[in-house]
């Protein structure tokens, strides 16, 4: 197992979470598998819909 330069695991699988806003643009939330306490929501990234593609429109 590796870690970061904060002493994290670089081997921490990561997921990505949509969800759909009536009132506003959706979401895409990157955020750990299973985080250790403490950091259930300091690891996340959220961004709005236009910020981001999927995989495959990418490649």
């Amino acid at each position: 197992m590796s870690t970061t330069a904060d002493g994290t695991d670089a081997d921490e699988r990561i997921q990505a979470t949509i969800v759909s806003c009536d009132d506003g643009p959706d979401q895409c939330t990157l955020h750990p598998v299973e985080p250790d306490d403490g950091r259930e929501t300091t690891a996340w990234i959220t961004a709005n819909e236009g910020s981001f593609v999927s995989v495959v429109t990418w490649r």
